[in-house]
């Protein structure tokens, strides 16, 4: 029976075990098609040329300001958490690649990896916010109802980019020999679902805790999102994450933030009822 083997709650971990000390991911620094949707948010399409929108997304290099960026971030990984990882692992796209290499981490042996690319928008990939309007106002209205679970014309929902990331998660634990560290260099929607598996941030959460934060949680280009087993005040090993801190190494004020300890938590019956309670209630009864 279930009831002899787990006597209670607590005798489940809820975190994920047989990871490495330290897990370290990194979002590569700002490249082309972050300038130019980050002008086409102002109204200013003119980034939007025919040459910018006949080169897949993946082909995108970084500007001068990410390569600075990255330089920065870099620096910062040798001086305040390590110069050295048991593994390197890195997203195939472009950016991330020339991130990963202007990080000049010593005797780095890096490993391409394709699950660690970013999202596919499908038909909406390589198009301004004027023309996704335009051509696509109706699949955008949709997202408004969910956006973990929406997905992109042709594309790729949150929901099937978090397969994605339960399979490096799972490589990683696979390893012949698991690493004290690994570093990863790869991408925003990627980063967002790394906090969600391995923080247990349910879906109904999502918004809350991933879209609408603070500054100081934005990840940003060549932002960092450091996990840890190792308790930072007295250096005993846990046997899940159970620290976390998101570091912007290039912005004055983001540079140094605290740890924030990892709740993990079950939720009763009543609990359950209680979050559902305000939730989609259903209008439609029987006769």
């Amino acid at each position: 029976m279930i009831s002899s083997v787990f006597r209670n709650a607590s005798d489940v971990k809820l975190g994920i075990l047989n990871m490495p000390i330290d897990l370290v991911l990194v979002r590569h620094g700002a490249a082309e098609g972050n300038i130019a949707f980050a002008q086409s948010r102002k109204g200013n399409d003119e980034l939007f040329t025919d040459k910018f929108m006949e080169r897949h997304e993946s082909k995108w290099r970084l500007t001068p300001e990410g390569k600075q960026q990255s330089i920065i971030t870099g620096n910062y990984i040798k001086q305040n958490i390590s110069p050295i990882f048991g593994a390197y692992i890195v997203s195939e796209y472009i950016r991330a690649m020339e991130t990963a290499a202007l990080l000049n981490l010593p005797n780095a042996h890096w490993i391409k990896n394709g699950f660690l690319r970013e999202r596919n928008f499908g038909d909406l990939s390589g198009l301004s916010y004027r023309e996704r309007e335009e051509r696509f106002s109706r699949a955008l209205e949709l997202r408004k109802r969910d956006a973990f679970y929406w997905k992109p014309p042709s594309g790729e929902s949150l929901a099937d980019l978090a397969l994605r990331v339960d399979y490096i998660i799972g490589s990683i634990q696979h390893m012949s020999l698991t690493p004290s560290s690994v570093i990863i260099v790869t991408h925003f929607n990627v980063m967002q679902l790394f906090r969600t598996r391995i923080e247990r941030i349910r879906q109904s959460h999502f918004e809350e805790k991933l879209i609408k934060v603070p500054e100081e949680l934005k990840i940003k280009n060549a932002g960092i999102i450091h996990y840890t087993r190792k308790n930072p005040k007295n250096g005993k090993i846990a046997d899940t994450y159970h620290w976390r801190r998101i570091i912007t190494p290039w912005h004055r004020k983001l540079c140094n933030p605290p740890w924030t300890e990892i709740k993990y938590g079950y939720l009763t019956n009543e609990e359950i009822l209680n979050e559902l309670e305000d939730k989609n209630k259903v209008s439609i009864k029987n006769e």
